[in-house]
């Protein structure tokens, strides 16, 4: 009953922002028929809002918006999609930023999307006048967003077409005039070769308005090389000025990095800088002659991580940490290939990474399996999704996407892919989405069930979470659920979820999800290696209720197991409950990490005395199993608000009275046998 109690009141405090799922109404007409490319209305461009969401599909969790029609399907080349961002106005409001590649005809230029919404602390939506509106010019692609941490301020990150020929990567800033207008920041090319791809991260640090950019040096396919560019807002001239360390235009990361797969992360306060990639093991020397070159953007790569202390100033770029550090073949073995192929998994072109309020670097990606003496390529696009963060040093599996149901995913992606990490402060919370297709044992006489008639399976989106900052990870739960377990699907018929976006800032009741709504699954988007034809297509902005996923994460009672990485089960954590489901908050720990007295503190609560709600924070210095009880003037328990292991750091729980009469509360922290109290005071 505490554990419960705990949950709502950590998780259902919250829930005022907006009204229950099942109190909304469809967003628009009722013609609404999922296996119609048309979906209703054509384009989300015409409402004014304020909109309701919709909740139509019965195993749905959460309730979708369907803002725009959109010929493109694919909007990234495997790699990371952060294509929507949260910003918290004030208490009762959010704004919701948005961008996507768009194409507006079956047949026309692309170009890129911004969408901006408002919600009211009701629930309602309303969108910015002018929204969808048009960045950069026609040709532009393959977008990302970043807020400014302090004023919110979006900044979208594409590449742009030369008009001389070639691709060039462009910073677009908001005019503070024209709301939905975007002026340029472009990047001066690397010498023979584009800037495409780009990825950001905007930080405020030492007084300034920093923007961290990495962009692929496009010279071809197989030795394309990573580069980081540093710009400094100046607010006299309202322009970007390069403030890459030593003034050069950009600075060399590495080469043979897989397409779109290197992405950079701050810390809150812009201090702490980190850049994630997948990298091709040919660096190492690592591959046979005759080996097909261009699986090095592929199947056949390592996790690197560089990161940077000082906002930026200083970088080690030939010294990066390999995360992975897969065990390379061994020929001498031969011919027992078991043996000498070593691991066999390499990571894919995918990485996602964070740093949370305890500056902890939290990573996430994909592998594959590769049977590197006896195999051409890859031995499935079976994928499996891991964790690894930089105070455990181990990887956790996420999901397992070890099975094939007899249909392919499209092109750039495995059975597990797209991963997207957010960190909840306030409850220690860690949670991840992704695009998964199908389920073990999906078939029907051997065949693919939810394909289209060429083989391609339907994708959805799946989240799940940790409460252990990324040891242990809950069953996913599908939060789209649109599996048709049909064959042979004709075009508009499919109904497959693609490039799925989570908003680094969830803070609140819900997870805040983008993706397209694909009516014939594979890729139609490039030319000349189509997977399917084009059909019109839904931008569909998902929000998804915690408190939802948290009941069925403990209906399902199960967590992912583990899988040793590695040959020699480096790096592999084991639970010390061998998987055995206690309950999402009890979360146990090693024997030995209670803490001691001199390892936790205990402040005064903030508002005191409060009415209906306050904030206590503490500050852990090692990692530990604490919890944090309150109590009335009998000594009677009204509350448990943390029971669980937290890292180190500085931590914040609400605590909501509403149900409780006025007058003198204690709040104790304890880890083993050692506590701290302290008293508040309840007025009403």
């Amino acid at each position: 009953m505490k554990n419960v109690l705990g949950i709502v009141l950590i998780l259902g405090m919250v829930l005022v922002a907006g009204p229950s799922p099942a109190s909304q109404t469809p967003a628009w007409s009722a013609e609404k028929n999922h296996n119609n490319a048309g979906y209703g209305t054509p384009s989300g461009q015409g409402l004014e809002g304020p909109f309701l969401f919709s909740d139509e599909l019965d195993d749905m969790v959460g309730d979708t918006l369907h803002l725009s029609s959109n010929w493109r399907d694919q909007q990234h080349n495997a790699g990371f999609t952060r294509l929507i961002a949260v910003h918290d106005s004030d208490e009762d409001n959010k704004v919701i930023h948005l961008t996507w590649t768009q194409h507006p005809t079956e047949t026309g230029s692309r170009n890129v999307s911004y969408y901006k919404l408002f919600v009211d602390a009701a629930g309602d939506v309303t969108r910015q006048e002018g929204s969808p509106a048009q960045v950069g010019v026609s040709g532009a692609g393959y977008p990302v967003i970043s807020l400014d941490p302090t004023e919110g301020a979006p900044y979208v990150m594409m590449h742009q077409p030369d008009p001389n020929g070639g691709y060039f990567s462009s910073l677009m800033t908001e005019s503070i005039f024209v709301p939905g207008f975007f002026d340029p920041y472009d990047l001066p090319r690397p010498d023979g070769g584009d800037f495409i791809w780009p990825q950001h991260v905007v930080t405020r640090y030492d007084g300034g308005l920093y923007v961290h950019i990495i962009s692929n040096g496009y010279e071809d396919l197989i030795s394309e090389n990573v580069y980081y560019h540093r710009a400094l807002y100046d607010p006299v001239s309202s322009l970007w000025t390069n403030a890459t360390p030593g003034g050069a235009n950009s600075m060399f990361v590495t080469t043979y990095s897989a397409v779109l797969s290197t992405i950079p992360a701050s810390n809150s306060d812009g201090s702490l800088i980190a850049v994630a990639g997948s990298v091709s093991r040919f660096l190492q020397g690592e591959g046979p002659d005759d080996w097909a070159e261009s699986r090095a953007s592929q199947s056949n790569n390592d996790i690197y991580l560089w990161t940077s202390d000082d906002g930026g100033d200083t970088w080690d770029w030939e010294n990066p940490q390999n995360v992975t550090s897969f065990i390379a073949p061994d020929g001498d073995l031969l011919p027992d290939t078991s043996a000498a192929n070593k691991d066999t998994l390499r990571a894919y072109s995918e990485v996602d990474v964070i740093i949370d309020g305890d500056n902890t670097i939290h990573t996430a990606f994909n592998t594959l399996s590769l049977d590197f003496f006896r195999s051409a390529g890859a031995s499935s696009l079976n994928g499996r999704l891991w964790h690894w963060d930089s105070e455990n040093e181990v990887y956790s599996q996420i999901a397992d996407g070890d099975f094939w149901n007899g249909a392919q995913p499209a092109a750039w992606e495995l059975t597990v892919c797209h991963a997207n990490l957010y960190k909840d402060e306030e409850t220690g919370v860690l949670w991840a989405s992704w695009c998964q297709y199908g389920e073990p044992g999906d078939t029907l006489n051997g065949g693919p069930l939810d394909a289209t008639a060429a083989g391609y399976a339907n994708s959805d989106v799946y989240v799940a979470a940790s409460p252990d900052n990324g040891l242990r990870w809950t069953k996913g739960v599908n939060v789209t659920d649109t599996r048709l377990m049909e064959n042979a699907l004709e075009p508009g018929e499919s109904q497959t979820e693609r490039d799925p976006s989570m908003a680094y800032n969830s803070d609140g009741p819900y997870l805040h999800l983008f993706y397209t709504m694909d009516y014939e699954a594979g890729i139609s988007a490039v030319a000349g290696q189509e997977e399917g034809v084009a059909t019109l297509n839904q931008m569909v902005y998902h929000r998804v209720p915690k408190v939802e996923l948290m009941a069925q994460f403990e209906e399902n009672a199960e967590w992912v197991v583990n899988y040793p990485m590695h040959i020699d089960s480096a790096g592999y954590y084991e639970d010390p409950n061998g998987w055995e489901w206690n309950g999402f908050w009890d979360v146990s720990v090693p024997e030995g990490r209670t803490l001691q007295p001199d390892q936790f503190e205990l402040n005064q609560n903030y508002p005191n005395p409060f009415n209906p709600s306050t904030q206590i924070n503490f500050t852990l210095h090692a990692q530990g199993q604490v919890s944090l009880t309150v109590y009335d003037l009998l000594g009677r328990e009204v509350a448990t608000l943390v029971n669980r292991s937290m890292s180190a750091g500085n931590h914040s729980v609400s605590f909501l009275a509403s149900d409780l009469a006025s007058g003198v509360y204690f709040y104790k922290l304890t880890s083993g046998d050692v506590s701290k109290v302290r008293k508040m005071i309840l007025m009403k």
